[in-house]
């Protein structure tokens, strides 16, 4: 078994909790797993995406000597994201009256006093403590530790400084981005390096920029300060190798001695810290130089805003879009910045796209003397003077006189036409329809059979037994007022061991109306709601409860001259849309049943419809 490490128990960005059971954890290994999901969010921004300013964060001064900062974010060399949600200001004059920046310039100064100064507009992450909660704790405690704050917040400062923020690597991009362009040239000219053989001296090469425009305060004395060299030509087939070559030392050797060392207290398994020291990150964000004019401790004359240093990022997008358009002009294939490169013969080639008159203006590109080689480009011109010769081909046209002849065949598809005056005859055919509407007065004879059932239930309440006679004649919607007799409900519950019996019926026009009027009733208080979708009736009767078996047959009514068949159906009680409509309705759910009569086109039907219900017995669940 291993010895635990030796390491110093700090907050550790690469340690994470190995979380097991009986484990007791405390605030320390919390803290300690946020460290390391933050710490690896923080590593991945600034050493794969970099840093600076992502959006806005606009600096202006306005005439009243005022530092405008618009509202943005940004990234600091840390990896650590920092937010401005709001625009924000500064006024220079109150800013130098602060007894601290007086002395300050005035240490700056010197005597006489200078009066050019310039001054930076930097951005830093800090986070502050809010949400106050209570917290248990000791008896006799202080009453300052009876509440402590629950959350950590984001936040920002934004500051003048008299000093620019450490962007040594930024410094080393520019330098080391100009030297590839400044001392590399892509060409097939007469001495380029066509061969990999050179590879191993090119990188040697490659450490010898002289970055001039390094700091030597900022960065390490030994980054950069080679001899310049020689430009170096290299063929286009090889570049790509070069190029990798190039960078490969920029990632393996260069970059490493331009950026802090963040983890250098890392102690890794071994338990043994990093064989580097630690190098005190820079914190800040340069965002903008201010040039100003000091006179007897306030600004005077016109300041100037400078960003040329300031640091940013592109989004992986719009470095796509750049790779792929963005190096094209308007009405050209060719760069700009390749004009130099049309020395090469090979691109002479492509003279003969050159024919266009505006074009000529890449006369250097017309060198090559192919450009002659567009005369056979003119022999299609008297292939053009053919074109009259074509004229004769009305002569031909006598053979397009037979074409005529099918299309005379089309002639008999016409004569169908009277035979679709048929299509009246086929209006029987929603007569047709109708005849399934008739078989439901066969079912509503069978309400009559079912009527025994109830009566054998009402067995006990014999003296009912006469009301039973009057099924036959269909009066028994006035009998419904027996309904508290229904209440014997729980006697009902013996229905599963008989027959199914009819509850309620009736029939209703479009409004769910019923009247005294042939042919609408209702039978057994049969009472009918119709809902905000004309569609949808909601149906209720004495003998309904929630959990109860019904069997809801039904049909749309209507006419011998209707052309479009109507659909009667019944909606299921768990339909989640169905439950909107009732409570848009004021109807409370598991009320009565929900029945749809539509056209099969969807629009409401305009004629009403006839609708019985049986009940079997009770769910048991």
């Amino acid at each position: 078994m291993e010895n635990p490490t030796n390491c110093k128990a700090t907050i550790d960005p690469a340690k994470h909790v190995n979380y097991a059971y009986g484990m007791v954890l405390g605030v320390d290994d919390f803290t300690q797993e946020f460290a390391y999901l933050s710490g690896r969010d923080q590593w991945m921004m600034r050493d794969v995406l970099g840093y600076g300013t992502v959006n806005g964060l606009k600096v202006t001064i306005d005439p009243g000597n005022v530092v405008h900062v618009t509202s943005g974010t940004a990234v600091n060399q840390q990896g650590q994201m920092i937010h401005i949600n709001r625009d924000q200001c500064a006024d220079l004059n109150i800013w130098l009256k602060d007894e601290k920046n007086k002395k300050e310039l005035e240490k700056r100064l010197g005597s006489p006093p200078a009066s050019d100064v310039t001054l930076y507009v930097v951005l830093r992450y800090r986070e502050c403590l809010t949400d106050e909660r209570p917290v248990p704790g000791e008896p006799c405690r202080d009453e300052k530790d009876l509440m402590a704050p629950s959350r950590v917040t984001d936040d920002f400062r934004l500051e003048l400084s008299f000093d620019a923020p450490r962007q040594c690597e930024e410094q080393a991009v520019r330098a080391f981005i100009k030297g590839l362009g400044s001392y590399v040239v892509i060409s097939d000219a007469s001495g380029c390096i066509t061969t990999l053989d050179e590879l191993g001296t090119f990188a040697k090469w490659v450490q010898s920029f002289n970055h001039d425009d390094l700091p030597l305060q900022f960065c390490p004395p030994d980054f950069g300060t080679g001899s310049p060299p020689t430009s170096l030509l290299i063929h286009p087939d090889v570049a790509c190798a070069y190029l990798r070559a190039a960078f490969r030392v920029w990632v393996t050797e260069l970059r490493r001695k331009v950026r802090p060392n963040f983890l250098a207290d890392w102690c890794g398994c071994s338990g043994k810290p990093g064989i580097e020291g630690k190098t005190d990150p820079e914190e800040r964000v340069l965002l903008a130089e201010l040039q100003v004019t000091v006179d007897s401790g306030k600004i005077s004359g016109e300041s100037r805003v400078y960003e040329e240093n300031r640091p940013y990022l592109l989004t992986l997008r719009m470095i796509q879009e750049q790779m792929l358009c963005g190096h094209q002009h308007p009405g050209s294939d060719v760069t700009g910045d390749k004009g130099p490169d049309g020395n090469p013969g090979p691109d002479g080639n492509k003279g003969p796209d050159g024919n266009p008159g505006p074009d000529g203006n890449k006369g250097p590109d017309g060198n090559p003397g192919p450009d002659g080689n567009k005369g056979p480009d003119g022999n299609p011109g008297p292939d053009g003077n053919k074109g009259p010769d074509g004229n004769p081909g009305p002569d031909g046209s006598k053979g397009p006189d037979g074409n005529p002849g099918p299309d005379g065949n089309k002639g008999p598809d016409g004569n169908p036409g009277p035979d679709g005056n048929k299509g009246p005859d086929g209006n029987p055919g929603p007569d047709g329809n109708k005849g399934p509407d008739g078989n439901p007065g066969p079912d509503g004879n069978k309400g009559p059979d079912g009527n025994p059932g109830p009566d054998g239930n009402k067995g006990p309440d014999g003296n009912p037994g006469p009301d039973g006679n009057k099924g036959p004649d269909g009066n028994p919607g006035p009998d419904g007022n027996k309904g508290p007799d229904g209440s014997q409900g729980p006697v009902g519950n013996k229905g599963p061991a008989g027959d199914p019996f009819i509850v309620a019926a009736g029939c209703f026009d479009h409004f769910g109306k019923e009247s005294n009027l042939f042919p609408y009733f209702s039978y057994n208080k049969l009472q009918v709601t119709q809902l905000s979708d004309p569609r949808l009736y909601h149906l209720t009767f004495a003998e309904y409860k929630p959990l109860r078996q019904f069997v809801v047959k039904g049909n749309a009514l209507t006419s011998v001259d209707s052309k479009i068949p109507a659909v009667f159906e019944v909606v299921l009680p768990v339909d989640a849309a169905l439950r909107k409509v009732l409570k848009a309705n004021a109807i409370k759910d598991g009320t009565g049943i929900v029945i749809k009569v539509a056209l099969v086109n969807g629009e409401p039907n305009q004629q009403g419809f006839m609708v019985e219900i049986s009940a079997f017995g009770e769910f048991s669940g």
